[in-house]
């Protein structure tokens, strides 16, 4: 998270008609998490605050970006310097190159690759419509009152400000008041040297900030997968967490680390 500010007046590109301009960034050491700012009374009435993340968006009322910069820079003695003298009538902007401007553009997405069918998306969507068949869940809808939405997509954030996109959540059939929470792999392993993040972290962080969103209700994590290390299903028993194994040509399910059903 950074405040910024534009540094150049704005050029119309006479390559893509567009307009251009330079912005200068200043990164602040402890980021406004969603969760924090949406809490704020003085940031209800700026509507786009939910949709915020990546994109660009004007903040209204006034008294909501004044707000908004506070916080961010509150904890931050080098930010609110930073921004005193951006603000002071003595500032000065650094020098830049308009050139450039006159000739931006922006480059054109690369065409859509189709994902091979083997991808963990495709398995996800697999695992989804198999549960809902058989009833053991459904999807969520509007009278569940979950915060997190009824889309296919769940967006949570951690309180760094970082985003996370759980697999698969569902209502679970067959308990009361919980959600199904399912991480999937085509192989579940533990963290490793090469840098890969362990699975039963992962569905484990998922559960908390699923339950900080919504408390009411439970949260029960699964780790579902075509292969399992046995080392997985050791840590997962311990951390309570089930792990089944998928099997995609009968679309069935056998428990390694607690039961399917």
């Amino acid at each position: 998270m950074a405040i910024g500010r534009f540094v150049h007046e704005a050029v119309r590109s006479e390559r893509d008609n567009k307009w251009w301009s330079y912005i200068q960034l200043f990164p602040v050491r402890h980021p406004l998490t969603y969760d924090n700012a949406r809490r704020r009374p003085a940031l209800k009435d700026w509507k786009k605050l939910s949709q915020m993340a990546g994109r660009l968006a004007a903040i209204t009322p006034p008294d909501a970006a004044a707000h908004l910069l506070r916080e961010v820079t509150r904890r931050d003695p080098q930010a609110r310097t930073r921004l005193t003298a951006w603000r002071s009538p003595l500032a000065r902007l650094p020098r830049v190159d308009d050139r450039d401007l006159h000739d931006a553009w922006f480059e054109p997405s690369p065409p859509p690759m189709r994902l091979p069918d083997e991808h963990e998306r495709f398995l996800a969507d697999e695992i989804s419509e198999t549960l809902v068949r058989r009833r053991k869940a459904r999807p969520r809808i509007e009278s569940d009152g979950l915060t997190i939405g009824t889309g296919a997509t769940v967006h949570l954030m951690t309180r760094e400000g970082a985003s996370r996109f759980p697999d698969v959540v569902l209502v679970d059939r067959t308990r009361s008041l919980t959600l199904l929470l399912i991480e999937v792999k085509l192989h579940a392993r533990l963290g490793d040297l090469r840098g890969l993040r362990d699975v039963v972290d992962q569905v484990l962080e998922y559960k908390q900030l699923l339950r900080e969103r919504d408390r009411d209700w439970k949260v029960r994590p699964v780790i579902v997968a075509e292969r399992v290390s046995e080392n997985v299903v050791d840590r997962a028993t311990e951390m309570g967490v089930e792990v089944w194994r998928f099997d995609r040509s009968t679309r069935r399910f056998k428990a390694l680390a607690g039961s399917y059903g």
